[in-house]
């Protein structure tokens, strides 16, 4: 199958399934992923109830949702759902960031556009589902630090 670059504005795009950038990709991510886990186990002392759940899950794609609560929530997501990946949602302007930009593009990123309908996001989402990718979506759109209630979903 050829690759899925589906783009907006010139070189950003949103997804991207070509196998050499998959391959730099993983090396990226789980090498990330292995600081994540010993950073959380050693320093936050983060521990895992339930991950026997996820076993129960069929190996198909499927949406995650959570609050956007942390600087890094991403992070704690990949801890907890390793060894499958996950692919985030974020602001189209943070993945546009200079360097900070390219590394969380490798860790599975992807931009929500915010000038355009989100419509052009529904084909790679697509996609990226029927490859058996779990998809997570913040779905109040900005972080709120350490807030624990749960807020209404942004329109879209």
């Amino acid at each position: 199958m050829e690759g899925l670059a589906v783009s907006w504005g010139g070189r950003r795009r949103i997804l991207t399934f070509r196998p050499l950038y998959q391959l730099m990709a993983a090396y990226v991510f789980w090498f990330t992923l292995f600081l994540i886990v010993l950073f959380d186990t050693f320093i936050f002392r983060v521990r895992v109830i339930g991950r026997g759940n996820l076993a129960h899950i069929p190996r198909r794609g499927a949406f995650l949702v959570s609050n956007h609560s942390l600087y890094f929530d991403g992070a704690v997501v990949a801890h907890v759902i390793a060894p499958r990946r996950a692919l985030f949602s974020a602001l189209e302007s943070t993945v546009q960031t200079p360097f900070l930009g390219n590394f969380i593009r490798f860790l599975g990123v992807f931009p929500i556009p915010e000038q355009m309908s989100l419509v052009r996001l529904a084909r790679p989402v697509r996609e990226a589902l029927a490859r058996g990718w779990l998809v997570h979506f913040y779905p109040e759109r900005d972080l709120i630090y350490q807030c624990q209630e749960v807020r209404p979903f942004h329109p879209g």
